[in-house]
């Protein structure tokens, strides 16, 4: 049995992107066998929260009301158009310059993170391998 997927907020009150949230919740679908888009909304409406939730909050009327809710591609795609993030690339620079700026106490737990802001930093090889050195 899979846990269950973590909670989104938005940009500002969650851990994750919207981007790793539909991950999850593509993953918990597939494990749970949800295949309908109905299902796979109304699932998604009760792990939103706060700014999310509000955002999408005619999505949680129809479906309170027992309504058709559209197709999951439209649903995803109303998410992205509020969430996304306007300058991935700017976003991943200044996390990773943040990052490489820290101590870490294993090599493990710096390479993490640095291979998740590295590969949407937009930076080449060798920009990476002097931030890694430095």
């Amino acid at each position: 049995k899979a846990s269950e997927p973590p909670k989104y907020k938005g940009n500002k009150g969650s851990d994750i992107t919207l981007e790793q949230w539909l991950q999850k919740m593509g993953l918990w679908f597939r494990v749970q066998n949800i295949t309908t888009d109905d299902d796979k909304i109304t699932l998604a409406l009760m792990y939103l929260e706060g700014g999310a939730h509000d955002y999408v909050e005619d999505y949680v009327e129809t479906a309170s009301n027992g309504g058709t809710l559209g197709s999951w591609t439209n649903f995803v795609n109303r998410l992205k158009a509020g969430y996304r993030q306007l300058a991935p690339e700017k976003t991943a620079q200044t996390s990773l310059e943040e990052w490489c700026s820290k101590a870490h106490s294993t090599v493990i737990q710096f390479a993490e993170n640095f291979r998740r802001y590295a590969l949407k930093s937009g930076y080449a090889d060798m920009e990476l391998i002097r931030r890694i050195d430095n």
